[in-house]
Parts: C-alpha cells; structure tokens; sequence
C-alpha cells in the first residue's frame, strides 16, 4: 500500500510538472510570435522610410514635379490656341499644334504616375501622385475642348466646369454674339422689297474668307432672311476647311468701304437697307485678311450695340406690329463678356433685367434705341 501510494504521488507529480512545462512552451511560443510580430512591424516601417528617402524615390517625385510644370505649361498654350481660335476662326493650325502638345504632356504624366505607383504601392500613393492624376483629368478635359473647338460644335458645361475659368471666359464670350446676332436675325424674319416695276430686289453678298483665298459672290431674292444667309455662308467657309456649325455671328459684317458693321447694323444692311446691289464681306472677327478695314473688337462689359433709331424704325416698320408690348417679346441674350441681357424683338432695344421681372437684379435701359457703332 505504501509503495502504491509513493507511486500515485509521482505520477500525479510528473502529470503536474509536464501540465507546467506545456503552459511554459505556450507562453514562450506567444512571446516568439509577439516579438516576430513587432519585428515584421520594425522592418516594415524601416523599408517604407527607405523607400520614401531612397533616391530612386526622390528621383521619381522630381520627375512627378516636372511632368507637372509640363502640363501647366500645356495647359497655358492650349488655352491661348482656344482664344486665338476663338478670334480666328479659319486658322485651325493653333488648334491642332495646341492638342499635340497637350498629348504629349499628357503622355509624360501618364508615365510619372505609372512609376510611381508600382514603386510605392497602391497603399502608399503620395501627393505628387494624386496631383498628377488631378491634372491629367484636367488635361483629359481640355483635349475634349479643342477638339470640340477645332470641329466647331457646342461646349459641354459639365466639361467646361472643370477647366479654367479664363479658358471659359473665352469659349462663353465667343458664342454669346453669336446668340444674340441669330436671335435677333431670326425674330425680325423676312423683309419684301420691291422696286417700281414690281419685281423683287435682290441682295447681292460677298462671301470672303481671306485666311483661306475664297471667295464668292451670291444674289438672293429680297424675301431672303438673314438666316438663311448665315447657313449658306457657313455651309461655304466649312467646304474649304473653316468651322463646322459656323453661324452667321461668328464673323462680322463689313460693308463696301471696309468699315465693321455693328450687330444691328448687320441687319439693317442685310434686311432693310438694301438699295440695288448691297454687297457686304463677312470677315472672321479680328478683322484680318484683304479688302482694308479696322479691326473689330466689342467692349468688353458692353451690351452689343442696337440699331441706329431710323433704321430701327424701318425694320419695326416691316415686321409685325404690336399693339402693346408683351412679356414675349423680350429676348435673352449675352453680352460679350458672358453677362446676361434682353432685347426686344421689334424694336431692338436692349436693357441688363427683363421689364417686369423683379426677379432681375439690375434694371434700366442699358443700350436704349438708338446709337450703335462699329466695335
């Protein structure tokens, strides 16, 4: 019994010792995964701070920086090729050297940030990175721009939004006299003539485009609206290469001494003033080419000049007339720099708030009836 019980005692020892050796191996075993865990977490951190100051990482960001400066660069010229387009139209050269070098800005930026993700990880994308990805959305817009120029259609606003605001300035300055000239052409309609033996007198227009050496002369019944000559001139300047959706407000009317035309005299010389052969040469805006002339260049901050008062009567005197005037018969229009205004569809005048809506915060008669000149 004696040597049964030193027996039970041992083995109840040992079962306790080898119970105490496990619980020792388990604690040593989480003590070696603590310390492999922190030293995994030291060597991560002193490879991510070598990579950040090792030179092929400085030399990255300096090519980041000057892929940058690149683009910027770009940015600039592209935009003043959209403004000299926008002043001349017929040259579509600016356009086409200004989109190559937006390409190839945009090829150099692609490369810079291609290196330096895969050298820093997607995790670890670093500022020059996410600069680089901003501007090449920006450039990726811009590229949509001149070729929305270079082919002459309508500016999308959600991409112009994210372009500079000077670059916007000038897209929206260029198609606000075009709005308001078409507008105003389309609302006065046709004007008969007619001469003393009945038959209707013709108005004989030049079509010129210097840039291009064109140049042809058409007769149109005197029944011919001025829109109707717009669309066929445009029709002329885009088969020789000129701006596809040209309108008849892209350019400026001069008449025979080579003098501009302001925006209302267009229409007297084109629809009321028209004495035998009226013949008038529509001119790209800045006034360049043959057959003399000033420049032309509206006022920035100015409402589009109306028409002289006695033609301006004699236009009334032809259209519709109007019994009283009525909400309708004011139209929205833009100025030259972009700011809002509304004439009046018989009379021409023109003013900054519509009459009788409050909601207008300038009022008053900005241009009136009469004046007008050449810009």
């Amino acid at each position: 019994k004696e040597r049964a019980k030193k027996e039970k005692a041992k083995a109840k020892a040992k079962a306790k010792a080898k119970d105490k050796d496990k619980k020792e191996k388990e604690r040593e075993r989480q003590r070696e995964k603590d310390r492999g865990d922190k030293d995994r977490e030291r060597e991560r951190a002193r490879r991510s701070s070598a990579s950040m100051t090792s030179p092929r990482a400085a030399e990255l960001k300096e090519l980041g920086d000057a892929c940058l400066r690149h683009t910027t660069k770009a940015v600039q010229y592209a935009q003043a090729a959209v403004q000299s387009t926008a002043a001349r139209p017929m040259d579509p050269a600016a356009v086409t050297a200004a989109t190559k070098k937006v390409h190839h800005a945009s090829g150099k930026l692609g490369s810079a940030e291609a290196s330096l993700l895969s050298f820093l990880g997607p995790a670890g994308r670093p500022s020059p990175a996410n600069e680089l990805r901003r501007v090449r959305k920006v450039t990726a817009s811009l590229l949509d721009e001149l070729a929305d120029v270079a082919l002459g259609s309508k500016v999308q606003s959600s991409r112009r939004a994210a372009l500079d605001v000077s670059l916007d300035s000038v897209v929206r300055s260029s198609k606000a006299a075009c709005r308001a000239v078409v507008a105003v052409m389309r609302a006065e309609g046709a004007i008969r003539r007619k001469d003393g033996g009945g038959s209707e007198e013709s108005i004989r227009v030049v079509v010129s485009a210097p840039t291009l050496g064109k140049q042809r002369a058409v007769s149109y019944p005197g029944r011919t609206t001025a829109a109707v000559v717009a669309k066929d001139s445009a029709s002329f300047f885009r088969s020789f290469g000129g701006p596809v959706g040209a309108d008849a407000s892209a350019w400026i009317l001069h008449a025979p001494d080579g003098r501009p035309l302001a925006a209302g005299e267009q229409l007297a010389r084109v629809l009321a003033d028209h004495r035998g052969a009226t013949v008038v040469e529509w001119r790209p805006r800045d006034g360049r080419g043959g057959g003399g002339g000033a420049r032309s260049r509206a006022s920035r901050g100015s409402l589009p000049p109306t028409v002289a008062s006695s033609l301006a009567s004699k236009v009334a005197s032809t259209t519709r007339t109007s019994s009283a005037p009525s909400p309708g018969d004011w139209l929205e229009a833009y100025s030259d720099d972009g700011r809002r205004y509304f004439y009046h569809r018989v009379t021409l005048e023109t003013r900054w708030a519509k009459p009788g809506d409050r909601s207008s915060g300038l009022s008053g008669n900005a241009g009136g009836g009469g004046g007008g000149g050449g810009g």
